[in-house]
């Protein structure tokens, strides 16, 4: 890749990946399960771990920040993003897993209304979206922070 896309692409792949992941998931017509209750609870608890260890993470970085890497990396400019991907990838997660237990008050009581389905239908795509987006941001960040304390 070119440093430029290179660029481009670490910067926004999580945000293209889940527009993409709601896109397929929306022409391919998936179907959530027909009761999602297990799945909305272990996919907030996935989001859990994805936020506690991206919390550990900052502890980690917070003992490297004396270290001659650190120094590079904030000479040269690398820390703002750095810190920008931490941050998107908590936050991401976060909002997985509050999307995650709101889907347990979405699907509660089974109306078959044409409003509650469409309600359904369009808290799908902003579950496949959060849950493609914590994933993907998550994977960024650890990517790149494995690379970093390599170098530390």
């Amino acid at each position: 890749m070119s440093g430029g896309f290179a660029v481009f692409w670490e910067r926004f792949h999580p945000w293209i990946g889940a527009v993409v992941a709601v896109a397929v998931w929306w022409y391919a017509e998936m179907a959530f399960p027909v009761n999602p209750d297990s799945l909305f609870g272990t996919a907030a608890t996935v989001a859990s771990v994805f936020a506690s260890f991206l919390g550990v993470a900052k502890g980690l970085i917070l003992t490297i920040k004396s270290t001659e890497t650190y120094k590079v990396l904030e000479r040269n400019g690398y820390l703002a993003p750095f810190y920008e991907y931490l941050g998107v990838a908590i936050w991401a997660a976060i909002a997985f897993a509050v999307v995650s237990v709101i889907g347990f008050f979405v699907y509660a009581g089974g109306a078959d209304t044409e409003a509650a389905e469409n309600m359904r239908k369009l808290y799908k795509l902003a579950w496949v979206f959060c849950a493609a987006l914590a994933l993907l941001s998550y994977v960024r960040f650890g990517r790149i922070l494995f690379r970093l304390l390599k170098h530390a």
